[in-house]
């Protein structure tokens, strides 16, 4: 039977990993939908000489899960 420890020690690793893997899925879910962000959600479709194709919308995706690991890093600091 495997121990608290190594239990706690796998939880840990997945965490982590999943962590690590969150600025990847938020691009990846980017180029998926980028035509229909692009149209739709872009805060610039109606000045198309700034060729922004959804670019806006995924910084910002990027920097909200940036925030969200910030704080919980913040918090298990403490």
């Amino acid at each position: 039977m495997k121990s608290h420890a190594q239990i706690a020690l796998g939880f840990l690793a997945f965490i982590m990993m999943v962590k690590a893997m969150m600025i990847p899925v938020v691009y990846i879910d980017f180029k998926i939908n980028q035509d229909y962000i692009a149209r739709v959600l872009c805060i610039n479709r109606d000045k198309p000489e700034l060729n922004c194709n959804g670019h806006c919308i995924l910084m910002q995706k990027l920097k909200k899960t940036q925030e969200t690991e910030q704080s919980q890093e913040n918090q298990t600091n403490k």
